[in-house]
């Protein structure tokens, strides 16, 4: 397996793995956009239009192309996020939870309490950032007028 390493396998490697993480980015930002009615529609959509469109263009070609890995991404994004947001109600993790429910919501991202619905939102209060809400120690200086002593001779 590591004998086929070269600098030609792992520069389709980086490629391959590059468009199937703008895809998936990509296609999040544009559902971004879309209406919460109409967001299961247009998931399923995606998925559909990336998996037949991947298939179409990849044709008989035994070499992975890149735009099959772009298209790959979308719809693994999309579905997901579709999945995560049909089974976000149905698992809710705790400490009494099992280790089977927390593997599944770990394994769909929702493994975190409450939900993982968004980003982490940090409370703004003065405990928040201990570092910013630390008393003041300025101190005021004195300039204090010496003539320059001379250390030329200290390395003589």
């Amino acid at each position: 397996m590591l004998e086929d390493l070269n600098q030609k396998t792992l520069s389709e490697s980086v490629k391959h793995g590059g468009a199937a993480f703008l895809g998936a980015t990509a296609s999040g930002a544009v559902a971004a956009f879309v209406p919460k009615k109409q967001k299961k529609i247009f998931r399923i959509g995606a998925i559909v239009v990336a998996i037949a469109a991947g298939a179409a263009h990849q044709g008989k070609s035994a070499k992975m192309k890149t735009t099959t890995s772009l298209l790959g991404g979308v719809a693994i994004r999309q579905g997901m996020d579709l999945l995560k947001e049909s089974l976000k109600d149905k698992y809710t993790i705790t400490d009494a939870s099992t280790d089977t429910d927390k593997a599944i919501a770990g394994a769909i991202g929702l493994a975190c309490p409450g939900g993982c619905s968004a980003g982490y939102q940090y409370p703004m209060n003065n405990t928040s950032f201990p570092q910013l809400s630390m008393p003041s120690y300025d101190t005021s200086y004195e300039v204090i007028d010496q003539p320059a002593q001379d250390i030329s001779v200290a390395f003589t």
